[in-house]
């Protein structure tokens, strides 16, 4: 199951970036259901990317949190 979580997260994020850099019209496809996302659905697209980083355990988004000085 990680493995099918995985391939479906690279999906989303490769769709993402897809709309980024121009595209109009991109498709996921999960479980042989396809879903098309167009510019104004980027931050649906984005809400699913967070969903599968959590259902594929993969809470981190490239930090670890607030930093702290104590002196």
């Amino acid at each position: 199951m990680a493995t099918d979580c995985a391939t479906k997260l690279t999906q989303a994020k490769d769709a993402l970036h897809a709309l980024l850099i121009g595209e109009q019209i991109v498709s996921v496809t999960v479980n042989g259901r396809a879903t098309s996302y167009g510019p104004s659905n980027i931050s649906m697209l984005r809400r699913y990317i967070a969903e599968l980083e959590t259902e594929c355990g993969n809470t981190t988004k490239g930090h670890a949190g607030p930093i702290s000085f104590h002196g």
